[in-house]
């Protein structure tokens, strides 16, 4: 399979979600809904990320990208079924266009991004730069 270069995925300023199997089951299938609820993001990051509207989110599982997104605006959970969830954050996106979809979409993250010991489900691309 092919490889997304930690180069490109610097320069598009990826934000990596790292998403598992279940999670997309349990939303019937839907990579977006299992990617936008309830990340642990400061304030602070937030009104970074919302700063940078051109940015992009990879929704990744088993290290293979299955969601392109683009637009994101950030917000405070304001439903949550968990108390955990109460002070994370989600966001709303819309998918990106054909030509930056084919570009990442189902292609595998650099390793840099899953190597070991890297347990982080999100990561600022380019902050590992």
């Amino acid at each position: 399979m092919e490889k997304i270069t930690k180069s490109e995925m610097v320069q598009a300023h990826c934000v990596i979600l790292k998403i598992n199997q279940k999670t997309v089951d349990s939303k019937g299938g839907d990579v977006y809904k299992a990617a936008r609820y309830a990340w642990n993001v400061g304030r602070e990051r937030v009104e970074e990320l919302n700063a940078t509207p051109n940015g992009l989110i990879l929704a990744v599982v088993d290290g293979v990208v299955k969601g392109v997104y683009t637009n994101a605006k950030w917000k405070k959970v304001t439903e949550y079924t968990d108390e955990k969830d109460k002070d994370r954050y989600e966001f709303d996106a819309v998918e990106a266009d054909q030509a930056t979809k084919d570009k990442f979409m189902e292609k595998h993250i650099d390793d840099y991004y899953r190597r070991p010991g890297m347990a982080n489900s999100k990561v600022y691309t380019w902050e590992q730069a």
